[in-house]
């Protein structure tokens, strides 16, 4: 038989927010006209590497320290608003 599961529905988004310059080989600047209250970074195998708990539109965060590669941006805006960017850090 079939069998289904009630998730959870989250707002995913991608297009509210602006990511520069992408790709980038230090820092990359998030901006958010909703505002920004936190940002986390992960690697290519989904793990965690950064966490920055803000209140601002704009962040600037510096990925000099980690190896050239793929990441993804999780962006949670002040309306609750969750987007995901990756950027590639050369």
């Amino acid at each position: 038989g079939v069998q289904t599961c009630a998730l959870p529905i989250l707002k995913v988004k991608s297009g509210g927010v602006s990511i520069y310059p992408n790709p980038t080989k230090d820092v990359v600047n998030i901006y958010c006209k909703e505002g920004i209250k936190e940002v986390k970074v992960f690697n290519s195998l989904g793990k965690e590497i950064k966490q920055l708990k803000v209140n601002t539109e704009k962040v600037t965060i510096d990925l000099s320290e980690f190896v050239h590669g793929l990441y993804l941006l999780e962006i949670h805006a002040n309306n609750n608003a969750i987007f995901h960017e990756k950027i590639l850090v050369q």
